[in-house]
């Protein structure tokens, strides 16, 4: 069969046999192939294929990527020379043969750890996440990597460009090893990600509770440090502190000129400190979402005791309220005309 009718007969959606690359025509056979998508998906399933066709095969790096699952991209990955396998490692460690390539450097624990911290720290995203799954999150730890090994892989990770690896990375660290974090502490929580800023906040709060929420708050009031910096820490802070430490915090922040950081303080008083003093002085915030927040937590239909407000439906309040209003009245020279001669 001619290379040409060969392949007519592999677009056409036929299978033929791959015995045809054991004749004379085998060169011209795998050239006009590799040429075309279906042409090397048919060649990728050749019993015998060998290391240099191999190699081949997997310079394509676009099959590579497929997203569908193939398992002709892992018996290339497995038959190609290590050299060509480590040239291509990022593009196979982001498709479906990524198991296949770590399975080949399993033997060797310095060129498997040395390779995925190379891609971890790269900016091709789809790589350095399936790595991180595959080496240091699987919790079956399929190729048997030591705690230190993955520890390291994870910490290349902190460096990657892309913010939801190092977002990844950081939870990670935040698990194992939340020293790690408090490392570079002043960079990662200003840190573009607010994934990692808040992770690391949480990783200083839990080791260091007293000396994180005064960097916190220094970070919170600080008129120089951009926005989101500080609303980051003011939610760690206000999510992980008791209120007793938050009172005087959240009580200047309602009324905050900032809208965001008065409304991440009402936020806080509205779900997770319900305190009077906080609830009265955002009574006086200049922003009207805050200061909703406020009276509807004073209000004593509908209020909180917490933030010094009634119970729901009190009866003592609504008496108070219904003898209040008839004092108003006896109070008033119109209501008292209107009662007739």
């Amino acid at each position: 069969m001619s290379s040409d009718a060969l392949m007519e007969s592999i677009e056409a959606g036929a299978n033929p046999p791959h015995d045809v690359l054991e004749s004379p025509e085998r060169d011209n056979i795998i050239d006009a192939a590799l040429l075309s998508r279906s042409g090397r998906a048919w060649l990728r399933r050749y019993p015998l294929l060998d290391a240099p066709l191999a190699d081949r095969l997997i310079a394509r790096e676009a099959d590579l990527r497929l997203e569908r699952r193939d398992a002709s991209l892992s018996w290339v990955v497995e038959r190609a020379s290590l050299d060509a396998v480590l040239q291509h490692a990022t593009a196979i460690a982001g498709g479906p043969a990524a198991a296949a390539l770590w399975r080949r450097l399993d033997g060797d624990g310095e060129a498997l750890e040395e390779r995925a911290m190379s891609i971890v720290g790269s900016g091709d995203g789809a790589a350095a996440q399936a790595t991180l799954v595959h080496l240091v999150m699987d919790p079956m730890n399929p190729h048997g990597l030591d705690d230190e090994r993955r520890g390291r892989i994870a910490r290349a990770a902190l460096g990657s460009p892309e913010a939801g690896i190092r977002g990844m990375a950081a939870e990670h660290m935040l698990a194992h090893d939340p020293a790690e974090l408090l490392t570079s502490f002043d960079d990662r929580v200003r840190d573009p990600s607010e994934r990692v800023r808040g992770v690391t906040w949480l990783a200083a709060l839990q080791l260091a509770r007293d000396d994180a929420r005064d960097k916190a708050f220094h970070v919170i009031l600080n008129d120089e440090e951009e926005l989101e910096i500080r609303r980051s820490a003011l939610i760690a802070v206000g999510t992980r502190l008791p209120t007793s430490d938050l009172v005087e915090m959240l009580s200047l922040l309602v009324t905050h000129p900032v809208e965001p950081l008065a409304r991440d303080a009402a936020e806080l008083l509205f779900r997770e400190h319900r305190h009077p003093i906080v609830a009265e002085a955002a009574l006086r915030s200049p922003h009207q979402q805050v200061r909703e927040i406020a009276e509807k937590l004073l209000d004593p239909l509908r209020g909180s005791p917490a933030a010094g407000g009634s119970r729901p439906g009190d009866t003592a309040q609504i008496f108070s309220d219904m003898m209040r209003q008839i004092e108003q009245r006896a109070d008033d020279p119109d209501c008292k005309g209107s009662g007739g001669s």
